[in-house]
């Protein structure tokens, strides 16, 4: 009766039910706890199953309070998260992922159209209420840390040095992605909850780190990433040359005053990133005529997002693909034009990206009178004490608990990482939260049960690799994803207006209802409802119990390793047992050959089914159907059968 599929594992061509039966073991069944991939995939955790399929039936209100379970800026994420979750979507094997950053931000949207207020609730009377804390930053990690710390009744102090709050999303992301109002209702949401902010203080000058510990019970450190790192070549520092933090922050403050600067500009950007692809559809909006970006790789590996990327050229935005300046050559002190070298890749560096090398001889030279440098940030420390230890990425804070070297003090997000993702400092400031409660309390941390099953639950390559076989072998239907409007290139590089315009209620609906509801039990009740033995208990826990026995028939559970370019012989023999035998292009099978071949009773079965079938079995890598015989025990079993020795 279960109305979930997953992918089985050992079984990878099929799917099965969250309850399942295994082989070996009589009357014995399970329920599959784990989490789907989509909600592993997104750093903050949050239930994308859950509010997808709330939003599926209708019930927006109910997926939003889902959301903010685990995050409190779901009209700001649903603009500006690059969606990991969608890469893992399930359906990516049959069409295209669920729009999962957009049904959140329809949401978002809904609540404000019908109500015109965010209502998060009050801070709670109870016993936290004397313990004060302090958090330095008030980017996405430090509004987020705020908003769990002051709904469990902590009062939250907010130290930011700029003259508005909301860190990197106010000054770094431009209002035509993220809009200024749009992250102003959220952010005083979360004030309103009893949270104090300072605005115009910055720690270390307006007041000192020192003081901050001495009056507060906790510290958190959530400062993002505001420097700009120099591309150390001569001319940087002639007149014209500006950093692309500091060009972005201005052209959010003071959009107007930043225009008469660059109008009837030709303006080179230097990088690859989030930043260069900003700023050059900045300088487009400003009046520049000419807008260049130069990335030292491949448009492959550039860090930006490719929609982003397709953006800026619909925006008239040049690129120079495998370049990279040599010097910046200027006149009277100011910037006239830089000069380039071509580039080739070598071999992959520390990133996994294929290095750049210079091409001898290939130098040229662009008239340009600005150079906007985007080459990547870091985090301000200078304010710290030398016991907070620190790296050339930031601060060194616990993976887990976020806590430092310093007790009572904590950090998170881009102050730690260096420039990450906004869901990513979402993630850190919730589980500082979540520390700061036990430290003040002396208590272990504990997570939610999600939490833990989140942690259980690490998605693999493999588990990828699976999830890819399945579907496409599946019997799910293609149906298109829903598209959202756009303003036109046309128009929106002129303007500074919001290009995504968003979904209606009746397109959300029906995008959520493609979501397949995959991998995890959905606690529906149904397989409880039919038990007439009431034997399943949705709450019960993994726990370890003491049986007394003669004997133990330990059933080992075997399972072939996964290998990209090849497939299992339980693959091979569902197949032909399907009557569907295909290589991963989908077409027939002639010839098959079998590595790591163990030669064992059941591989010579296979090799005569195939062989029956028409198929030749032969030696080496050219085979049209690789078949992986390298085959691995399941390590608990490892582990049971050397106890019983």
């Amino acid at each position: 009766v279960c109305p979930l599929k997953t992918v089985d594992r050992e079984r990878s061509l099929f799917s099965r039910k969250a309850v399942y039966g295994r082989n070996g073991i009589p009357s014995t069944f399970f329920i599959e706890r784990e989490s789907p991939f989509c909600q592993t995939s997104c750093p903050a955790h949050v239930d994308v199953r859950g509010y997808v399929a709330r939003i599926a039936e209708g019930k927006f209100q109910e997926a939003l309070d889902l959301i903010r379970e685990r995050l409190p800026l779901p009209g700001v994420l649903g603009r500006v998260c690059p969606h990991p979750c969608e890469e893992m979507c399930r359906r990516n094997g049959i069409d295209e992922a669920v729009s999962i950053r957009l049904l959140k931000r329809f949401v978002a949207d809904w609540e404000w159209e019908r109500k015109g207020k965010i209502d998060l609730g009050k801070m709670p009377v109870n016993e936290n209420n004397k313990y004060k804390i302090a958090i330095i930053g008030s980017g996405p990690a430090g509004l987020t840390a705020a908003y769990e710390l002051a709904k469990k009744g902590y009062k939250v102090t907010i130290f930011e040095a700029l003259p508005v709050a909301g860190g990197m999303l106010a000054v770094g992301i431009p209002s035509y992605r993220l809009p200024k109002d749009v992250l102003k209702r959220e952010v005083d949401a979360i004030l309103n909850m009893g949270v104090e902010i300072k605005l115009n203080t910055k720690v270390g000058k307006d007041v000192t780190f020192e003081e901050l510990k001495e009056k507060y019970d906790a510290i958190f450190i959530g400062i993002g990433a505001h420097l700009n790192r120099k591309l150390e070549i001569e001319g940087e520092e002639l007149e014209g040359v500006i950093p692309g933090v500091d060009f972005l922050r201005e052209v959010n403050i003071a959009p107007e005053a930043v225009r008469a600067v660059f109008e009837g500009r030709k303006i080179a950007i230097i990088g690859g990133g989030d930043v260069a692809i900003d700023a050059a559809r900045c300088a487009r909006r400003l009046g520049a005529d000419e807008v260049t970006i130069i990335y030292r790789r491949s448009r492959k590996e550039m860090p930006a997002r490719e929609e982003e990327v397709k953006f800026a050229e619909e925006e008239g935005i040049n690129f120079k693909f495998l370049v990279a300046p040599k010097r910046i050559i200027g006149k009277d002190g100011k910037v006239c034009a830089i000069e380039c070298i071509e580039m080739e890749l070598g071999e992959p560096d520390e990133s996994g990206r294929r290095r750049p090398i210079p091409k001898e001889g290939s130098e040229f030279i662009m008239e340009v009178d600005t150079v906007v440098v985007a080459i990547g940030q870091y985090p301000d420390l200078s304010f710290l004490p030398e016991e907070i230890k620190k790296t050339k990425w930031g601060i060194v804070a616990d993976d887990t608990t976020a806590a430092t070297s310093m007790e009572g003090v904590f950090a998170g997000g881009d102050a730690v990482t260096g420039p990450s993702i906004v869901i990513e400092a979402v993630a850190w400031g919730r589980k500082a939260a979540f520390a700061i409660d036990a430290y003040l309390h002396g208590k272990e941390i504990k997570f939610d049960p999600i939490e833990r099953n989140i942690n259980r639950a690490i998605v693999s390559w493999e588990d990828i690799e699976l999830m890819k076989r399945n579907t496409s072998l599946s019997l799910l239907g293609k149906e298109e994803r829903r598209k959202v409007e756009m303003i036109p290139p046309t128009e929106r590089m002129f303007s500074f207006k919001e290009v995504e315009k968003g979904f209606d209620s009746k397109t959300a609906v029906e995008e959520a209802r493609r979501c397949r509801s995959c991998r995890e039990c959905l606690g529906c009740g149904i397989c409880g409802n039919e038990c007439p033995k009431d034997a399943i208990d949705y709450g019960e826990e993994e726990k370890e119990i003491e049986i007394k026995t003669k004997d133990i028939l330990v059933d080992t559970e075997i399972y072939f390793g996964i290998d990209s370019n090849a497939f299992t012989p339980f693959e091979v023999e569902d197949m032909l047992n399907l009557g569907i035998l295909m290589n991963f292009d989908g077409k027939k099978v002639e010839s098959a050959a079998f590595l790591n071949d163990k030669n064992n009773k059941y591989i010579k079965e296979l090799k005569e089914r195939l062989v029956e079938n028409g198929v030749k079995i032969v030696e080496g890598n050219n085979a049209d159907m690789l078949i992986n015989c390298d085959m691995k025990e399941i390590e608990y079993y490892k582990k049971l059968k050397r106890i019983l020795k």
